[in-house]
């Protein structure tokens, strides 16, 4: 892949630039740590759910937080350290 960055500015097949796309994506997933795994599986999910409660009780700013990435990690902080039992399930 370094290779054929360095020797070629643009891909012309199609089809070539598709597989490549994949092959990347695949590489970039494999290269994430386990909490960054953590964070897109539960973290997300687990944001929507406290700012839709939030919202319920009136707090109308809370929708910002859902895209808030330091609360995102906050949340998945909380729950890759609670004591076994009472987080995710795997």
């Amino acid at each position: 892949m370094s290779l054929a960055a360095h020797l070629i500015d643009r891909v012309e097949s199609e089809v070539l630039g598709v597989v490549l796309v994949k092959i990347l994506r695949k590489l970039i997933d494999a290269m994430k740590s386990g909490f960054a795994r953590c964070m897109e599986s539960f973290g997300f999910r687990r944001a929507r759910m406290v700012v839709g409660q939030a919202v319920v009780f009136g707090c109308v700013g809370a929708r910002s937080w859902a895209d808030d990435l330091g609360f995102v990690r906050y949340l998945t902080f909380i729950e890759v350290n609670s004591p076994i039992g009472w987080g995710v399930q795997s």
